[in-house]
C-alpha cells in the first residue's frame, strides 16, 4: 500500500473513532437521572434484543425550540413501563442516530416533547423509510410542535401545534366506537389536568379520532372555530402512527392510567395488537353527532368557510373536511316528539360523504 494511502486510511479511522466516541457519550448522558439501559454500542443492543423478541423502543428527546421540564420525568415513566413490559428502550438527543442502519432495529421510535426543526435532509430521509417500512411511531404532545417545514411530518403528526390553554382540568371524549387498544382501558369520559393544544389546521383526514376535548370543560375556546381532537391514530404509510396531546405536566408520567394509554399506544404502534371490528349496525345519530367525526366531505368551491381550507369543484377529489369543522352546522340534532334524536340537514352543500380509506365503510339502513 501506497504511503498516501495508508495515512488516508488511519486519518479515517480517527476521525470515525471520534465521532462515535462522542455519539456514544451523548447517547448515555443525554438524561442520566434517567437510569436508563444502554450499551456502548447502540447496535448491540438492537441485536440483543431482537434475540429476546421484545419490543424494542427509541425515544427521542431533541429540542430545538421551547423545551419542556418534564422529560425527565417522560423518560422515567417510559422506563418504567419498560421495566414492567420487558422492553428494551434507547434514549437520545442526538439525531446523527437516524439513519437507515440504526433505526431499522427499532419497533417504535418516540418523539417525547420534542420541538422545532430537529433533523437535516438526510436524518428526515431516513427517518421516512422507517416508516414506509413498517415501522412504528408514537408522538407525544408537543411532538405536533415539531418540523413545520417537513412536508412528509406534516402528514405523519397529521396536525401541528398553534396554541393552548392554560392548564387546567378538562373532560375527554373518549371514542370507544374507535375500538383502539390505546383507550379501551378509559370510560367514555375521561378527566384530567394538562395543558391543552389546539391545532393549526383541521385535523387530516386519514387520521381517526381517538379522543377529543369536551369545549364546554375549558374556559376558552379554539380561536381557529374548530373542535378540539387531542389523540388519534392511522397507517397512511406502512408504519402505525399515534399521536396523544396529552403530556404537558410532570404528574402525568406517574399516573397509572395515562401510562396505560402510553403502553397500548406503544404496543399497537409496535404491531401487538390489532383493531378488532365489530360487525355489527351502529347508531351514528347519538346526540352530539360524535360518530359522524369524519364523514363529511370535501368543500365544494361555492361554500364559504370561515377558515383557510382547500375547496374542489369536483368534491370526489381533494380533502374531506370532517365532521368535527362544521363551521356552518350542516348537520345538527333535534328532538322528536318522542324525545328521539332527528338529523337535521341545512340547504348548504359542502361535498361528498366521503370515508378514510382505514376504515370500513358505512351504509345506511333502512328500517
Amino acid at each position: 500500500m501506497k504511503r498516501s494511502a495508508l495515512l488516508f486510511v488511519i486519518l479515517t479511522s480517527f476521525i470515525f473513532s471520534c465521532a462515535n466516541q462522542e455519539t456514544q457519550q451523548t447517547l448515555k448522558s443525554s438524561n442520566p437521572e434517567a437510569e436508563l439501559k444502554f450499551s456502548t454500542n447502540p447496535f448491540v443492543i438492537s441485536q440483543e434484543n431482537r434475540q429476546n423478541n421484545n419490543i424494542n423502543v427509541l425515544v427521542f428527546t431533541k429540542t430545538e425550540g421551547f423545551r419542556h421540564e418534564n422529560i425527565s420525568e417522560g423518560l422515567k415513566g417510559l422506563r418504567i413501563l419498560s421495566d414492567q413490559e420487558n422492553w428494551n428502550m434507547t434514549t437520545t438527543e442526538d439525531s446523527r442516530f437516524f439513519n437507515i442502519p440504526f433505526l431499522s432495529e427499532f419497533d417504535v421510535v418516540i418523539f417525547l416533547n420534542t420541538t422545532g426543526d430537529i433533523l437535516n435532509e438526510l436524518e428526515e430521509a431516513a427517518f421516512e423509510s422507517y416508516i414506509k417500512s413498517g415501522g412504528g411511531f408514537l408522538g407525544i404532545h408537543a411532538a405536533a410542535d415539531t418540523e413545520y417545514d417537513w412536508p412528509f411530518y406534516q402528514e405523519l403528526i397529521s396536525a401541528q401545534f398553534l396554541g393552548h390553554q392554560p392548564t387546567q382540568q378538562a373532560r375527554l371524549k373518549v371514542h370507544q366506537e374507535t375500538h383502539h387498544p390505546s383507550i379501551n382501558h378509559l370510560d367514555e369520559v375521561w378527566t384530567l389536568t394538562d395543558e391543552w393544544y389546539y391545532f393549526k389546521e383541521p385535523l387530516k383526514p386519514h387520521a381517526m379520532v381517538l379522543m377529543e376535548i369536551d369545549d364546554s370543560s375549558i374556559t376558552e375556546k379554539s380561536p381557529t372555530g374548530q373542535n378540539y381532537p387531542i389523540a388519534w391514530a392511522h397507517q397512511k404509510f406502512e408504519g402505525r402512527v399515534v399521536y396523544t396531546g396529552i403530556g404537558h405536566t410532570k404528574e402525568l408520567f406517574s399516573d397509572p392510567i395515562y401510562l396505560e394509554h402510553l403502553k397500548k399506544s406503544i404496543q399497537w404502534s409496535a404491531g401487538k395488537y390489532e383493531i378488532k371490528q365489530i360487525k355489527t349496525w351502529q347508531n351514528l345519530l347519538d346526540y352530539d353527532l360524535t360518530h359522524w367525526d369524519k364523514y363529511l366531505g370535501v368543500p365544494h368551491e361555492s361554500v364559504t368557510l370561515p377558515f383557510e381550507f382547500p375547496k374542489q369543484k369536483d368534491v370526489r377529489q381533494g380533502q374531506a373536511l370532517g365532521l368535527n369543522n362544521d363551521p356552518l352546522n350542516v348537520f345538527s340534532i333535534e328532538k322528536g316528539v318522542d324525545g328521539e334524536p332527528i338529523l337535521h340537514i341545512t340547504g348548504e352543500i359542502y361535498g361528498s360523504l366521503t370515508y378514510p380509506s382505514d376504515e370500513p365503510i358505512f351504509e345506511f339502513k333502512r328500517f
